[in-house]
């Protein structure tokens, strides 16, 4: 809706440009590679996964996972911006653009698990609340496609929640106040988001991480890339190398997005 409004509003003397990200991950380059600041999206379930919390789900192996490094997606906004701003680019409607990967990285939820449970194996981080090894997708019995109400589910979101709150407690007996508080916010979901039909909305104590983990939510959305694309195209090379517009992962001779998220 807001953009049909902004659609309707438009004028060539106020030249506008819309950029719909998908999933914004850490950076996978410029100007401090592996470099994120907000524990939402990928970032903190990798960081959740790393810790041992967060090591199962009812989403299926091949979902979609449309991630895009925040540098590529700061590079997109500054093209945009520019192309906006060109008197020959003016036109009758906002340009918009996708910033996206699933259309020129395809990545799904077993390659990004795959690349955290190499990693993370190889280098565990000193807290490390897990039995065991990480969970592979390759094993007998891989943690993912988890019927919602099985006891198995429920166990291990119920083991979750506990880690958090150990990890949470621990970081304010080490005088870490503002750290714990902002692994539990993202732990902890917003009063005003409803979780499954039949529960109420507002209940304090249901989760973000209970609210994504929902076979509900496990569906594929495919962006189209050609805005940001032909965006890419009209860059000099030099800047083409410097500010990537499309991320093409292993492909272009780049780091992947997961491992640069750690």
């Amino acid at each position: 809706m807001a953009e049909m409004l902004i659609n309707a509003r438009h004028s060539v003397a106020f030249p506008v440009a819309i950029l719909d990200p998908s999933l914004v991950g850490s950076t996978a380059r410029s100007p401090h590679p592996r470099y994120f600041g907000n524990n939402a999206g990928p970032t903190f379930i990798e960081v959740t996964f790393a810790l041992g919390i967060t090591t199962f789900t009812s989403h299926r192996a091949d979902s979609v996972f449309d991630v895009i490094p925040g540098d590529v997606c700061s590079s997109i906004i500054l093209a945009s911006a520019a192309s906006a701003s060109q008197k020959q680019e003016q036109r009758s409607s906002p340009l918009v653009v996708h910033a996206c990967s699933s259309t020129t990285n395809l990545e799904t939820l077993y390659g990004w698990w795959d690349m955290g449970y190499r990693y993370w194996s190889a280098s565990p981080p000193p807290p490390w609340l897990t039995l065991g090894y990480y969970p592979s997708m390759d094993c007998l019995r891989p943690p993912v496609g988890m019927s919602e109400s099985s006891w198995i589910f429920a166990i291990l979101t119920a083991a979750s929640h506990v880690k958090f709150w150990a990890i949470s407690a621990a970081l304010r007996l080490a005088g870490c106040s503002a750290l714990s508080a902002k692994l539990w916010s993202g732990w902890r979901r917003a009063p005003s988001v409803t979780l499954a039909a039949g529960e109420q909305n507002g209940v304090m104590g249901a989760h973000a991480w209970r609210t994504y983990n929902r076979s509900a939510l496990d569906f594929n959305l495919f962006f189209c890339s050609v805005g940001s694309q032909q965006l890419e195209r009209h860059l000099p090379a030099c800047e083409r190398a410097l500010l990537p517009l499309t991320w093409q992962g292993r492909t272009a001779g780049r780091p992947i997005c997961a491992a640069t998220s750690t």
